[in-house]
């Protein structure tokens, strides 16, 4: 899954702030998400650089 331009719709990276995240997209996919326990994400992105991993969780289901 690409969360570039997807569920992070903005044109320059802000990675230290979750309204970077277009929040009804967040639920849509954790909506997809809640369908199957088995069901995992799997990030391979260079923000590992910028961002830990519980911030990232925190990105996905939808922290405000």
């Amino acid at each position: 899954m690409d969360h570039q331009g997807v569920l992070y719709t903005k044109n320059y990276p802000d990675h230290k702030t979750l309204d970077t995240f277009n929040i009804h997209y967040v639920s849509v996919l954790n909506k997809i998400l809640n369908l199957d326990p088995k069901i995992d994400i799997v990030i391979s992105s260079d923000w590992k650089q910028w961002v830990t991993l519980p911030e990232m969780k925190d990105f996905y289901v939808g922290k405000q």
